[in-house]
């Protein structure tokens, strides 16, 4: 039991130390008062749950998403990468992305898996997961008026289920989307969560202010350093798993 624990904390220090840190990239300013998340931030320091967007297009490309940091809808278009910290790599877990703002349409759901195996959220894209409702970028219907100047909260929820559930719920559409009921149904308990505001008014620092966000040498430099950390937070993380089930 006492080596396990060790390895377990020696893969917590490598997912602490496999995310890099950059400064803020996108900014409010310009959006009205953001609500508060209903969720919030659940065990993001050391980083449990550790969000990744790779975004070429927009700059500074790979970027770590810190909780409750905004970003642009185009930086969130694409699914990103997901790291998990978990004590029991075989047990299964539910993934779940939710707009959890307050209209008639809300809670929407925006990407859902269900009887993902622990072992499998060392490191993964949210595409690479068999899931019952694929990502979903931030996409606020233009023509409601004065939602040019809202934001909304996208809440990454990570929850452990007590077994593999053999007869998922159905989720027939993303909106309304009853996730505290959802996860009753598959018996899965919350252990971690992060989230990101968005909206029309969020902009890219890098077109609004130079020498906010990091790029160029520098940034090439952080994405060589997340790649590597992750490659050794990854090997230590098997090794734990393995020699933690001989134990």
């Amino acid at each position: 039991m006492l080596v396990r624990f060790i390895f377990f904390c020696l893969s917590i220090w490598f997912q602490a130390h496999s995310v890099y840190a950059i400064a803020q990239i996108a900014t409010a300013e310009d959006c009205s008062e953001a609500p508060s998340p209903i969720i919030g931030c659940i065990k993001t320091d050391p980083p449990f749950i550790a969000v990744t967007y790779d975004d070429d297009a927009n700059p500074p490309g790979t970027f770590s998403l810190k909780c409750g940091d905004p970003l642009t809808i185009d930086q969130a278009s694409n699914a990103p990468t997901l790291s998990v910290i978990v004590d029991q790599p075989t047990d299964y877990y539910t993934i779940l992305l939710v707009d959890t703002s307050d209209s008639f349409l809300h809670p929407i759901l925006h990407y859902g898996a269900t009887n993902v195996l622990g072992f499998d959220l060392l490191q993964f894209s949210l595409s690479e997961l068999s899931n019952f409702s694929s990502y979903r970028g931030p996409a606020p219907p233009a023509y409601i008026p004065g939602i040019q100047s809202q934001q909304f909260n996208y809440e990454f929820i990570v929850s452990k289920q007590s077994s593999l559930a053999d007869n998922p719920p159905v989720v027939q559409g993303n909106t309304q989307f009853n996730y505290t009921e959802y996860l009753n149904n598959v018996n899965a308990t919350m252990i971690s969560a992060t989230y990101f505001s968005s909206g029309f008014c969020v902009k890219n620092i890098n077109e609004t202010a130079s020498g906010d966000g990091k790029s160029g040498d520098e940034g090439d430099a952080s994405n060589d350093f997340l790649a590597s950390a992750t490659i050794g937070y990854k090997a230590v993380s098997m090794a734990a798993i393995l020699i933690g089930s001989l134990l």
